[in-house]
């Protein structure tokens, strides 16, 4: 497909239940800059909405005719809407954002900037979060530890390959060749939202590093995360790491390595009661107790994770 070709780059959209700000990242869409040979398609996989989802992306058919394709997911997961979006798009590039961001009006020049270079195969934008008022100080001061339940993705306006110091993309904003995906395979459904857990993007990353690919970070292409209320609290941090806990054991196989009990490695178990003890010195300073309480609920989703997998071992022999 040529680099003049409209639909040379599709932008993929996954969207459950969330009509209300599904219209503000596709105003954004069209507010990109770029002349009429730059025009991306985009692909809305509605992941089983039962909101007006249908209708809010209906309202943008009129500007985008045939460059709009409206996809339905009925399975509920967004690697199954994920994969969904793969195949229902037809450009060589795979842009991937989230339902509730806002794309900056340079964020498709800098996509298409990157790939220009035929080395990359895959890259990661910027994400920056949009906090709703009144957000507490200990949140606001804690981006970096906070940056997977409340995404942020910061490594300066440049671009640089990932390196074993950075932390992998944010699946608000990533992008692929077509081809990369086509030899490393699609978003595992076990993971993501919807699955029980996360981590879809991040095992993907992982996936095409082992792969041999070459993963850029590009500043440039920058969008702004909405940060919903409902997540300004502890309740919602805790069922967050203990899924994102579930995730990193479902993606290990330590229990075949290490001395277990229950299934469960045993390392687990020294670092529940040093992450309790670290909470409880944090108390009165954000930052520390922070870290302690992001360490305690994701070895007690992990440990959640290991016991459910010896379970079915158990139940499959």
């Amino acid at each position: 497909m040529s680099n003049t070709d409209n639909k040379a780059i599709s932008v993929i959209i996954c969207t459950f239940n969330r009509a209300g700000s599904l219209g503000g990242t596709l105003d954004s869409f069209l507010g990109l800059e770029g002349d009429a040979p730059w025009a991306p398609e985009l692909v809305v996989v509605d992941n089983n909405s039962t909101d007006q989802t249908p209708a809010v992306v209906e309202r943008y058919r009129a500007r985008l005719g045939d460059r709009l394709k409206y996809v339905f997911e009925p399975r509920q997961g967004l690697s199954a809407a994920r994969n969904k979006g793969v195949r229902a798009a037809s450009g060589e590039i795979l842009a991937f954002v989230d339902d509730d961001v806002v794309l900056d009006t340079k964020w498709l020049k800098a996509v298409r900037g990157l790939f220009s270079d035929s080395a990359v195969d895959a890259g990661g934008g910027r994400v920056l979060p949009v906090y709703p008022h009144g957000a507490p100080l200990w949140i606001l001061d804690s981006k970096d530890i906070l940056g997977g339940p409340m995404p942020y993705h910061d490594y300066g306006e440049g671009a640089r390959p990932y390196d074993r110091s950075m932390y992998p993309f944010v699946g608000a904003n990533i992008f692929f060749r077509r081809a990369l995906l086509a030899r490393v395979g699609e978003f595992r459904e076990d993971l993501g939202v919807g699955a029980g857990c996360l981590g879809e993007d991040s095992e993907m990353f992982l996936r095409a590093r082992e792969a041999g690919g070459r993963l850029v970070y590009c500043g440039q292409a920058l969008v702004w995360h909405k940060i919903d209320a409902s997540r300004m609290n502890l309740r919602y941090l805790r069922h967050w790491f203990v899924q994102a806990g579930r995730t990193q054991a479902r993606m290990s196989d330590d229990e075949r390595s290490c001395v277990c009990y229950g299934g469960v490695p045993r390392y687990l178990f020294r670092m529940l009661p040093q992450a309790a003890v670290a909470m409880a010195f944090g108390l009165g300073r954000s930052r520390s107790f922070l870290c302690a309480y992001r360490d305690f609920f994701l070895t007690a989703g992990a440990v959640q994770e290991y016991r459910w997998k010896a379970r079915a071992r158990g139940s499959a022999s």
